[in-house]
């Protein structure tokens, strides 16, 4: 248990158990013999959360460091000790139990990103993605969701994330796209809060999706600024994604060279669209150009690929 300056045990509630020590050997031990159960009666996917290190007043408590003796910890334990025995309890469950996918928040805060994603590679093949499952559409307009375009060009870890169909626009499905392009590892809900044409819609995009899945989870993934994205597969060609993040008409456009979009030095190109107006497209020997003209918060996706 976790111990106050004095000795006594720290409180917990509902959503933080307090009382549980990272710095325990014990603790460890049987959280890691406890998932390895679930592990082993068939659960494939785990997603750490709530291993908050600091004081969080959002959610209306404090956590305080743990002073109990016998932890692998010093007399006060410190923020990074706190976060490395998180981190080496998720190793630890992976080394036990490696056939299963891990997906880890911040070791230090829950919902926030305050360390780096490419701190403990071997404790999680999965980060967070940073809380935007909320409302995607007013992060898109506000711009917050570009920070994930930007995460993929820095790092090479998925992302996990879950959306809420109904903060999305319900007729081009712009937030279910961009987050569909940048997070690797995508789970959707709500399903029953909108109407059904927009369930009609959501259920057209996730077929298109799934047709398509192994370009957005294993494709080479860049772009042309954070309103154009690229998903390429040497050899197989790219799905090119084109985003309209206002609620106003307006064009995008990119050239990319041959081998960034997976294609052959020399033949033909096809290309067709999967999802959006066609945009107008000029694939050559050179590579490709395209621009679309987006209506108000509009996306585009083109497949090209070898003829």
């Amino acid at each position: 248990a976790r111990r106050t300056p004095e000795g006594t045990i720290e409180d917990g509630d509902r959503w933080h158990p307090h009382g549980l020590c990272a710095g325990s050997s014990l603790w460890r031990k049987e959280k890691t013999e406890r998932l390895a159960t679930l592990a082993a009666a068939g659960v494939k996917f785990f997603s750490f959360d709530f291993n908050d290190a600091k004081d969080y007043a959002g959610f209306g408590f404090r956590r305080y460091p743990c002073h109990g003796e016998g932890h692998d910890h010093g007399r006060m334990q410190s923020e990074w000790e706190h976060v490395a025995a998180v981190a080496g309890q998720q190793r630890e469950f992976r080394e036990t139990c490696p056939d299963v996918l891990v997906e880890a928040h911040d070791w230090a805060l829950a919902g926030d990103a305050s360390l780096p994603g490419y701190l403990f590679p071997a404790s999680a093949q999965e980060r967070w993605g940073f809380e935007y499952m909320w409302n995607p559409f007013a992060d898109l307009a506000a711009g917050r969701l570009q920070n994930l375009y930007y995460f993929n060009l820095s790092y090479n870890r998925p992302l996990y994330l879950h959306l809420d169909l109904k903060n999305d626009h319900p007729e081009t499905l712009v937030a279910f796209w961009f987050l569909a392009s940048t997070i690797r590892h995508l789970g959707i809900g709500n399903f029953t809060a909108i109407s059904e044409d927009h369930q009609r819609r959501a259920k057209a995009a996730v077929a298109v999706y799934l047709a398509h899945r192994e370009f957005f989870s294993t494709g080479v993934f860049f772009g042309a600024g954070p309103l154009v994205h690229v998903h390429a597969i040497s050899g197989r060609g790219a799905l090119l994604l084109f985003f309209n993040d206002r609620d106003s008409p307006r064009a995008v456009h990119a050239t990319f060279n041959r081998a960034d979009l997976g294609l052959p030095t020399a033949g033909g190109i096809v290309w067709e669209t999967l999802w959006g107006e066609p945009p107008k497209v000029s694939p050559d020997s050179e590579g490709f150009r395209g621009k679309a003209a987006l209506s108000a918060w509009g996306v585009c996706m083109v497949q090209i690929r070898p003829a």
